[in-house]
């Protein structure tokens, strides 16, 4: 009887000791996954925080201060590095911006290339097909992009029917060189019409938006273009400096022939989005993670 007793208080006494260890072992693994937890957020705070510093020095751009910046539990600092000049003008287009978050001892660090939202002389939704003294892309200065993965609404950041009801020039089937490009203009075709620029004299500039084909054989315009169709540039000496976006389907064509100029001019599209050179409308256009 007594050694059945002493089984049976050893066996108790062990079992009181493995679930003393289980327990301890619970609290420990409890603590280490709150610590993971924390930690974890700690870090997603700390990336928001970076992104935070981003905004605030774009909107800061094209002054270059470093901004420190406390917020909630933890805060952000950032360095803005200006691009070399143009040449031409001796002003500066684009930036590249260093933010830092921070939360405890938790850092993420995030680097961006910041400017005029349009940052190549030439991009399409299908291919581009060069010919005569465009057939090595002489004509196009500033790069150009084929299937490019550009929308209207986040160029613009409004609706077509929206920079349409800004227009300040609204025209209709209009013949060739026809019409006065300044400010936000939208020309509108039907019915098989194409919008022609053949005469070397015209000028426009703006934000020239073409809902149809169109065709440029001459003229000088400085801007935006954005076509919601086809383009066939060539012929004569056109002449574009700014950005120029084909809204043309993947298998279409956007065709270049001819002495055709076509180069990208980052004051140009600033001035053109509504800012002057000294304050225009600036956004990313690289973005990386640094680690």
């Amino acid at each position: 009887m007594k050694k059945r007793r002493s089984s049976i208080l050893a066996i108790t006494l062990s079992l009181i000791l493995a679930f003393t260890i289980l327990g301890f072992a619970s609290i420990n693994f409890s603590g280490l996954h709150r610590i993971a937890y924390n930690k974890k957020v700690s870090s997603i705070k700390s990336f928001w925080l970076a992104e935070a510093g981003i905004e605030e020095a774009i909107d800061h751009l094209p002054a270059t201060d470093t901004l420190n910046r406390s917020l909630g539990e933890g805060g952000y600092s950032t360095e803005i590095i200006p691009f070399p000049p143009d040449p031409d003008t001796g002003l500066v287009y684009r930036w590249t911006i260093e933010s830092k978050g921070t939360v405890g001892s938790i850092e993420r660090k995030i680097k961006v290339v910041a400017g005029p939202p349009a940052g190549k002389a030439l991009q399409a939704t299908g291919p581009i097909t060069l010919k005569g003294n465009c057939k090595n892309g002489e004509c196009i200065a500033g790069g150009y992009e084929e299937y490019a993965s550009f929308n209207f609404d986040n160029l613009f950041k409004k609706t077509p029917e929206e920079m349409y009801d800004l227009a300040v020039n609204k025209y209709v089937n209009p013949g060739p060189n026809d019409f006065i490009a300044e400010d936000i203009t939208w020309v509108t075709l039907t019915d098989n019409n194409v919008f022609q620029i053949t005469n070397e004299h015209w000028k426009g500039d703006g934000i020239l938006i073409v809902d149809g084909d169109a065709k440029i054989s001459g003229g000088i315009f400085t801007g935006v273009l954005y076509i919601l169709g086809t383009l066939q540039v060539g012929a004569g000496n056109p002449e574009i400096y700014g950005s120029v976006f084909v809204e043309c389907g993947l298998t279409v064509d956007t065709k270049l022939t001819g002495n055709p100029t076509i180069e990208y001019d980052a004051r140009a599209v600033s001035e053109a989005f509504g800012g002057t050179p000294e304050q225009g409308r600036y956004e990313v256009l690289t973005w990386q993670e640094v680690f």
